[in-house]
């Protein structure tokens, strides 16, 4: 029988009865046995609630469900432990008052479910899980999921985020003064705050989330979908889906795919921003307008950030870099080790996320624009784009220019603006983009061309943007033939164009282009 797809299941209990499980039990049976109490932090959607189930499902000894499982002849299923799990997504968080009253309630669950009466109801969550697990009388597992939710809810008023923290803090330290009464902690959610804001209380944590031998203990290895959903594959073009979906690097041997967009692509067929959709980054735009600097998409979206700065996040300090990297929007690209410690170079994880986060990004630069207006121009540049049709595209440049707001953005008053509105723009519109690309005498602002997935092959686009105060200056092009910025592309059908905008007057005051042999010199 064709097992289903497990779009949405986080119950262990309930994948393994009709649908498809990729086998995970090795990595958690070497996880168990390397150490006692462990954070691990993952992007939204990447099956992190489905792993603290199935830790769940193991330590209570529910040797059923794991049978034909890595594990199952492994595990020793006469040792069975007390499992209190706290899901901190399930509760209210608009206030420390409502969250409270939701995580006490849980609380009282838990004491139902093991038999433990009460005693006094009216003291703090803190006491109430210490007595619960002193009272138990064994060894017990706590898993917390979505540890950082109630602070991540409220990130945006960042003084409720701060009394989120500290209420968490106060918290989760309990769980180190009773360390001789647990077996196994594990706390999981998408963020990673500091150990001086969070965990101050817990530092004995072991942070998993970069560990290589870890890589792969939530999400899909390209090998793993193979090998699992083999069924669902007639027909996909595995290299397009590569393209889409994969690019996630946590430092292991493999790359991984969000399972999210792999299973509702395979069940509806069609490629889609599946993940980018559950949740938009609205507060990700908003920590980029706080900066107050000269903004840079391309620079941000390559940035190299040491191992400290990933763990500097807190409410207070919310550095764009760690944020866009926790939450998913970038990943690791390189890991360098030198003498100066360990920095990690960052990049997109793929096309999905690289076509929309910098769709949602030029919505906040150019307020003005609709989705609707900005499909139809998208539409109107990838037409002209592909019919090597010049002056259609500067036209389309000159509609996008006109929507520039005024002094209604707190970064219009930079020339990277105007840079980071046209990079944001062409990713948008799907298309390949290399930004500051640099050649043997210099860098060009964009070179843009169509994407590898795309079914034609198109001309290659040589793009010079400068801004002026008002009047044109007619430089743009003018340095791209200077510096022959289009010889690296010898061979193929280059376009160069020299585009200004006025910083005055909001728009395109000035274009030029030129087509270049495609006979190499």
């Amino acid at each position: 029988m064709l097992r289903k797809l497990p779009v949405g299941i986080q119950s262990f209990e309930e994948i393994r009865s009709e649908y498809i499980y990729v086998d995970k039990t090795k990595y958690v049976y070497e996880l168990i046995n390397s150490g006692k109490v462990f954070f691990f932090s993952r992007p939204r959607r990447f099956g992190k609630s489905l792993l603290v189930n199935t830790l769940k499902c193991l330590f209570e000894g529910r040797k059923e469900l794991f049978e034909g499982l890595w594990i199952y002849d492994k595990w020793d299923w006469d040792e069975k432990y007390p499992v209190v799990k706290l899901d901190m997504s399930t509760f209210t968080n608009s206030t420390v008052s409502s969250f409270e009253t939701d995580l006490k309630d849980s609380i009282f669950k838990l004491y139902e479910n093991f038999g433990v009466p009460v005693g006094n109801p009216k003291v703090s969550p803190k006491k109430l899980i210490q007595n619960l697990i002193e009272s138990l009388k064994e060894k017990v597992v706590v898993l917390v999921d979505e540890y950082d939710k109630p602070i991540l809810d409220n990130v945006e008023n960042r003084e409720r985020a701060a009394k989120m923290r500290d209420y968490l803090r106060g918290f989760y330290e309990i769980f180190k003064s009773l360390d001789e009464h647990i077996k196994f902690l594990f706390i999981t959610g998408v963020t990673k705050f500091s150990r001086v804001s969070l965990f101050s209380g817990l530092n004995n944590l072991e942070d998993v989330s970069l560990y290589p031998r870890f890589a792969a203990l939530v999400g899909y290895t390209e090998n793993e979908i193979i090998e699992y959903f083999k069924d669902y594959l007639e027909g996909v073009d595995i290299e397009q889906m590569r393209y889409w979906y994969n690019g996630y690097n946590f430092l292991g041997s493999e790359s991984v795919y969000n399972p999210y967009d792999v299973l509702l692509f395979l069940k509806s067929r069609k490629f889609d921003n599946y993940w980018f959709e559950t949740g938009t980054p609205s507060f990700l735009v908003k920590v980029l307008e706080e900066r107050q600097e000269e903004p840079n998409l391309a620079r941000l979206e390559n940035a190299t950030i040491t191992s400290s700065m990933l763990d500097a996040f807190d409410v207070h300090v919310l550095r764009i870099e760690p944020l866009l990297f926790q939450t998913g929007y970038l990943t690791i690209e390189e890991e360098i080790s030198d003498f100066e410690g360990t920095r990690y170079k960052l990049r997109v994880p793929n096309y999905e996320v690289r076509k929309s986060l910098n769709k949602e990004l030029l919505f906040s630069y150019l307020k003005a624009i609709t989705p609707f207006e900005e499909e139809e121009l998208s539409n109107l540049t990838k037409k002209a784009m592909i019919e090597g049709n010049v002056e259609k595209f500067i036209e389309s440049l000159r509609a996008l220019f006109g929507g520039l707001p005024y002094q209604t953005h707190p970064l219009v008053k930079y020339e990277g603006y105007y840079q980071s509105v046209l990079y944001a723009y062409m990713n948008g519109a799907g298309f390949e983009v290399i930004a500051e690309d640099y050649t043997s005498r210099g860098r060009v602002d964009l070179t843009v061309k169509l994407p590898k997935i795309a079914k034609v092959k198109g001309p290659v686009y040589v793009i010079e943007l400068k801004v002026v105060e008002s009047e044109p200056e007619g430089k743009a092009l003018k340095q791209i033939k200077e510096k022959r910025y289009h010889e690296k592309y010898a061979g193929e059908d280059v376009y160069l164009i020299g585009v200004e905008v006025s910083k005055s007057l909001r728009g395109v005051v000035y274009a030029e282009w030129e087509k270049v042999s495609s006979t190499p010199p």
